[in-house]
């Protein structure tokens, strides 16, 4: 867990449930990116277009997948073989033995019988990072957005309303 992964899971989780309401599908329940995705910092105060573009410098577009439940559980034991990921709406200890423990998606325990709706890029969508927990999803969304622009917009709309972006720790993935 990093404070910047936190923020741009947050944020891009924020800006595709609004998305997803405004065209009339359901929210999603997480949001999964790569910290290999995030190449730099951001400075406090006033943030300049150009270093959005710095933090992200790829192409990548926004994707939501709806994976099963046991895909889901999946997705949780790779995150612990792999000590996390910038996520959002999923929190999760990682044990000593690197297997995922105290698992809640949106607050409630994980339930397999259930579809989950996952936010990501579409490198990550496609396999990327060894996401194979993604290969046979129940179904594939394009936004047609780009990731940049996604956290570009909702942190746009937050200065708009006068609210402060302050990235934090919050325990989402622990280790034991």
């Amino acid at each position: 867990e990093c404070t910047m992964g936190n923020l741009v899971a947050d944020l891009t989780l924020l800006a595709v449930n609004r998305w997803a309401l405004q065209n009339g599908k359901s929210a999603a329940d997480i949001s999964l990116l790569n910290n290999g995705g995030l190449r730099s910092s951001l400075p406090k105060g006033s943030v300049e277009l150009g270093k959005i573009f710095e933090l992200m410098p790829f192409e990548n577009e926004v994707v939501i997948l709806t994976i099963s439940g046991s895909s889901m559980m999946e997705l949780c034991r790779s995150l612990a073989r792999n000590n996390g990921m910038p996520v959002s709406g999923l929190r999760m200890k990682i044990s000593k033995e690197k297997t995922a423990q105290d698992i809640t998606i949106q607050g409630m325990a994980p339930d397999s019988s259930r579809a989950y709706r996952i936010v990501t890029s579409d490198y990550l969508a496609s396999g990327g990072d060894k996401m194979r927990c993604f290969k046979n999803p129940i179904a594939r969304e394009s936004t047609g957005k780009k990731l940049r622009d996604a956290l570009i917009e909702e942190m746009s709309m937050l200065h708009q309303q006068g609210k402060k972006i302050e990235p934090k720790l919050d325990g989402r993935i622990s280790n034991e």
